[in-house]
């Protein structure tokens, strides 16, 4: 299946999983892509299998200003951006309280500085970016922030809640973000996987 138009689509958590593969099927598709990830290694094996069409930026999501930067470079290189998928994330093992003491916070709020506040980031910048596109179809639709949320949002996995507080809080914003952003055209959505290879 080809795109009916040239869509260009920001992912992060680019370089393995589900980014990945979201990136591969997208490029087979023939969307230009700006593929994001802070491990560049896995990038640049990336660059390599695909060649054309796609844009590798390391970037650590959970730094505004980086954030920003990635979505400037795949403006300036592509023009735009109809499509941000924000897959990156990370599931950090962290108990409430074992025999050995309470929860390190500062492994807590990484989580929630990548998994949530990189989501947050990237929704902020593209947004900006994509209320400037020209409509893509008849209803107006100029642009689609799309989150992965989780299933462990509502389950209750044992060290995991800082990774469901992170999937639980997307949640959270989707109705409200789409609400703010519909009257600009801009789509806001979540997809919540479970387990998968």
């Amino acid at each position: 299946m080809k795109l009916d138009h040239t869509l260009v689509v920001f992912v992060t958590g680019a370089a393995s999983g589900l980014g990945e593969a979201a990136v591969i099927r997208l490029h087979e598709m023939g969307a230009n892509i700006a593929a994001v990830d802070l491990n560049e290694g896995p990038l640049k094996a990336l660059e390599s299998k695909l060649k054309e069409r796609l844009l590798c930026i390391r970037c650590d999501v959970s730094k505004e200003e980086e954030v920003k930067d990635a979505i400037d470079q795949t403006v300036k290189r592509f023009g735009t951006i109809h499509v941000a998928l924000t897959s990156a994330g990370i599931a950090s093992v962290v108990q409430v309280l074992t025999r050995k003491g309470s929860f390190d916070t500062k492994r807590f709020d990484r989580v929630m500085q990548v998994n949530l506040m990189g989501s947050v980031y990237v929704a902020k910048y593209a947004a900006i970016v994509m209320a400037k596109n020209k409509a893509l179809n008849d209803k107006g639709e100029k642009g689609l922030i799309l989150f992965v949320s989780s299933n462990l949002a509502q389950q209750g996995t044992k060290g995991m809640f800082a990774y469901s507080a992170t999937k639980g809080a997307i949640n959270g914003m989707l109705m409200p973000m789409a609400r703010d952003l519909g009257k600009f055209g801009i789509r806001v959505a979540a997809v919540a996987p479970g387990l998968f290879d």
